[in-house]
């Protein structure tokens, strides 16, 4: 017989010994400081070396947690929808490109009715094609939407926030 079940069959439970509940205690504490340290740490952009040793050393979990708090986290998961997006809108446009070559050649004039036949289903098989890179790029739209409100009011295209773009060009002496 197993000792933890030995004990708990007499009324022991070693998890509520003081000893044991102290020490679990104690090391989710410790436990909760360096994720609240960690979480703290990050939100002063970048981060640095130090910080992110810090997050590597934390659980999977609490990894996951801190990062979670940091302020480019809502961007960076929008940025992942939007390449997955691309992903599927890649794929619906070669989806679409194999419906439309599947057109039947014209033949000859006496296979008319075989190939409007064919026509038909395979026009049911374009315009799908087509409703599925269209859902896609309007998608995309939307992700590349939900990114660019996350972006600070003075930030461009070019990646950098207007004021420094214009001390860029200014001429220095």
């Amino acid at each position: 017989m197993r000792s933890d079940v030995y004990h708990r069959s007499h009324g022991v439970d070693l998890t509520r010994s003081p000893g044991t509940n102290l020490f679990a205690r104690h090391q989710a504490e410790q436990r909760r400081q360096q994720l609240t340290q960690v979480t703290a740490a990050l939100q002063t952009l970048p981060a640095s070396a130090e910080t992110l040793e810090q997050l590597c050393a934390l659980s999977p979990q609490d990894a996951q947690r801190a990062l979670c708090k940091h302020p480019g986290y809502k961007t960076h998961c929008n940025l992942e929808s939007i390449e997955t997006m691309l992903q599927v809108f890649h794929r619906a446009l070669a989806d679409l490109d194999v419906a439309v070559c599947a057109f039947p050649p014209l033949g000859p004039p006496d296979a008319r009715g075989d190939r409007e036949c064919l026509e038909a289903k395979v026009s049911v098989r374009v315009n799908k094609e087509f409703f599925a890179a269209v859902s896609a790029s309007q998608a995309l739209v939307d992700y590349s939407r939900r990114v660019r409100e996350l972006l600070p009011e003075n930030f461009d295209q070019t990646g950098q926030s207007r004021p420094v773009r214009a001390f860029a060009k200014a001429p220095h002496g």
